[in-house]
């Protein structure tokens, strides 16, 4: 992302955690992202979105909460609750998430751990017509799209809603399993 010039910020109470995104020169923040003072000690003014990402939907649940009155429902985002497949295939009505529901909807925080433990990685490919969005999906059974730049530099992140119109010409990012090429 920030290749792209699109500017990153991870908050994250781990302090391991922390310092290995600042050793990969990302810019990182320690503390609880459910803290007030997070809101008040960290300028988020540069940023457009904010991605509830951690292993606990109910912690994700709560983020979205708090971050969507700074940055509004359609630039909050949260991974899907572990159980949103199933409140699917039931037609569950009433299901309401504070956020929108990140990459799609069974990529929730357990999915995404067990591609990253079987060695996923993060591949970008230009999407042309010469390289279809539909021929890497072929070529890469399994990957989860997360990050669709645009000619201009202008980022859309994935959700189930994305559409991928081609002959459209964009970076696609994506969680790649690692049988993939």
């Amino acid at each position: 992302m920030e290749k792209s010039g699109i500017p990153t910020l991870i908050i994250d109470k781990s302090k391991s955690n922390i310092a290995y995104a600042r050793r990969k020169d990302l810019n990182a923040y320690y503390g609880d992202a459910l803290s007030a003072d997070v809101i008040d000690d960290v300028d988020i003014s540069g940023y457009g979105n904010i991605l509830a990402m951690t292993s606990d939907d109910n912690v994700n649940h709560l983020v979205a909460l708090q971050f969507g009155k700074e940055f509004g429902s359609s630039h909050t985002y949260l991974l899907p609750p572990v159980d949103m497949p199933a409140l699917e295939s039931k037609k569950h009505i009433g299901v309401h998430l504070p956020g929108r529901v990140l990459f799609n909807n069974k990529a929730n925080y357990d999915y995404l751990n067990e591609m990253y433990v079987d060695g996923a990685r993060i591949k970008t490919i230009k999407i042309t017509d010469e390289t279809p969005y539909t021929a890497f999906l072929k070529e890469n059974k399994g990957a989860v799209p997360i990050f669709k730049i645009s000619a201009d530099n202008g980022l859309t992140v994935v959700t189930p809603e994305t559409k991928f119109e081609e002959p459209d010409t964009f970076m696609l990012i994506n969680l790649v399993p690692s049988l993939s090429d």
